[in-house]
Order: C-alpha cells, then structure tokens, then sequence
C-alpha cells in the first residue's frame, strides 16, 4: 500500500458553485442574526438557539425574551403580534431566501477531489503523466495543442488520455482508479 496520496483531478467548478451557496448561507444567518437582535433588544440568545429553522424557532426566542411579560403563556406569534413586535420583512425576505440553503454545508476539497492511494493507481497516474509530458514536449513555445489532437489523443490511448479543465490533457480519473 502506498503511503501518500496523489491528485489525479479536482473539479474546481463544482466546488467554487457549492463555495458560493455556503458563503451565500453564512452571510443571510448573520443578516438573521443581527435583524433578530435588532427585534429582540438586549436579550441574550446564541446563533444555535436560532438555526437550523428560524422560522419557527425566532418566535420561540420572543417567547422567552418576553417571558415575565406573558402570564397568560401566549405562543410567540400571538406575544409578537400583541407586542406589534414586526417580523415580516425578516420572515419574507431573510428567512425566505434562507429555506433555499439549509441543507448546504461547508464543502470539502476532498469531495471534489480524487486520488491515487494504492501503488497501482499511483503507477498508472505516472504512466499517464509521463506520456503526456512526452508529448507536451514535441509542442515549442506559442505552439498549442488542439481540440482534434487532443481528441487523436484520447481515441488513441482508449480514454487513459483526456481533456481536463482548460482543455488540457489529464489523466482519466476512471482509468486510473479502476484501470478501465
């Protein structure tokens, strides 16, 4: 078994798309934070007693930050609309745009990555590699390679050879995992 790992490909372009949910996620839980301080005064609350569904649970914090004002026990919604306590602009626009990112989560290089781990992968990973080295190398500077050659590439190596991200060539990720 091999000791280290070595990157045969990374789809940067999944990763930047799920990137961008998960900031768009943090940056409406702060909005909702601070519109939710901004609603509740001076009471104390942590972000955790509010995620993961603010909808329901902003109207328990009313509740609880007007608890010695409630001897009746009246639910959230109630105390809020007696108190004319407004959660709408919150519950229409934040929230609302917030239900489309609950179940985002931070993602990881390694879940768009794949690796050579074993000494037969990490084998045919340099095999690949070399042979497109080799290649590369018959090519001088300004000269490129072009969509037909690399497509003579990959028919000729049966799709060890492929295009990658920016139309280079890579090793085929199939090919070096399962040695298809």
């Amino acid at each position: 078994m091999a000791k280290t790992k070595r990157l045969i490909s990374f789809d940067e372009l999944t990763f930047n798309q799920y990137m961008d949910k998960w900031k768009k996620k943090k940056e409406l839980e702060k909005q909702i934070i601070e519109k939710t301080k901004f609603i509740l005064g001076d009471f104390e609350f942590k972000p955790s007693d509010l995620f993961p569904s603010p909808q329901t649970k902003i109207f328990k914090l009313i509740e609880k930050a007007f608890i010695d004002s409630n001897p009746m026990g009246l639910s959230g919604e109630k105390l809020a609309e007696l108190k004319e306590i407004n959660v709408d602009s919150l519950l229409n626009n934040q929230l609302y745009e917030y239900r489309k990112y609950v179940s985002v989560t931070n993602p990881h290089l390694d879940d768009f990555s794949k690796y050579a781990v074993t000494d037969e992968e990490i084998q045919r990973l340099d095999d690949c590699e070399t042979f497109i080295k080799a290649y590369k190398s018959f090519f001088g500077p300004g000269e490129n390679i072009t969509i037909h050659q690399m497509n003579q590439i990959s028919q000729a190596t049966n799709t060890r050879i492929v295009r990658g991200m920016n139309n280079e060539l890579m090793a085929n990720p199939s090919y070096v995992k399962n040695a298809i």
